[in-house]
């Protein structure tokens, strides 16, 4: 069977832009912002956020935790300039032309309640360890990881995602690390884990299905509350430890919901 070809991270926009902290260059500068050194999470969730119509905005005012993670973000205006001539370094392309391209299949057609719009990772390898810690992703999108492969493993540590994330039929060669993210629906179908996967402290509010993934070393998931439905589980493969949590529900943590609304 031929091997798909996978597209260098460094040629994809999404992760130019969600990497744009990163030093690549000698020459490139750390961002600093009043004072304070910016992380790549600051401009991700302030682009986000300056793109949102007032519902998603509603959407995440009323949630405690992105409202924490943009307490010290800056607003898009501020670095917007600098962001903006980075990327243009990187991608030989302008941020706005990027935008444009997008504009009518995500924002403008919010009102219609469709996912028309992808953060598109599919067929992607990552050299680095990719590392979106802290990032907000909006409603009404999806972010597709599909067939990728993270050669140094990955991050989404406390991510707090509305949408739909798929990574089916991905390839994490090294640790890969959810925990204390907080998700929506998720598909894992036929992932290959050669590492150990932590996935403690997470949240699932959606759908979660890891059916035929292959678990080649420990995977920790514990203190996890599949709050909406169990997870799936079909010829999934556990080749080492897995920890789960035995915990009794309480009004603010659901670790296992209940079968009666399955």
């Amino acid at each position: 069977k031929e091997t798909p070809k996978l597209t260098p991270a460094e040629e994809n926009p999404w992760y130019v832009l969600a990497t744009i902290c990163d030093i690549w260059n000698k020459g490139d500068e750390r961002f600093f912002f009043n004072g304070r050194r910016l992380s790549n999470h600051h401009v991700w969730n302030s682009w986000i956020i300056s793109r949102l119509d007032s519902e998603q905005k509603k959407l995440i005012d009323k949630n405690p935790l992105p409202k924490t993670y943009l307490k010290n973000t800056p607003d898009w205006a501020d670095i917007s300039k600098w962001v903006k001539k980075r990327f243009e370094e990187r991608m030989h392309r302008k941020l706005n032309e990027f935008e444009r391209q997008i504009r009518e299949s995500w924002w403008d057609n919010y009102a219609g309640k469709r996912t028309n719009f992808n953060i598109d990772f599919r067929k992607t390898v990552f050299k680095k360890r990719l590392i979106l810690n802290f990032f907000i992703i909006p409603p009404c999108v999806e972010i597709l990881f599909i067939g990728s492969k993270f050669t140094q493993g990955a991050d989404f540590m406390h991510v707090k995602s509305y949408s739909f994330m798929v990574f089916r039929s991905a390839h994490f060669c090294k640790k890969l690390k959810f925990d204390g993210g907080v998700f929506n629906d998720m598909n894992f179908v036929s992932v290959i884990f050669d590492a150990l996967v932590n996935l403690s402290h997470t949240v699932f509010e959606g759908k979660v299905n890891f059916n035929n993934c292959e678990f080649r070393m420990p995977c920790d998931f514990s203190d996890v509350q599949f709050r909406e439905n169990y997870p799936l589980l079909f010829n999934t493969i556990f080749r080492e430890k897995i920890t789960l949590s035995a915990k009794q529900n309480t009004d603010t943590e659901i670790y296992w919901p209940n079968p009666k609304n399955c």
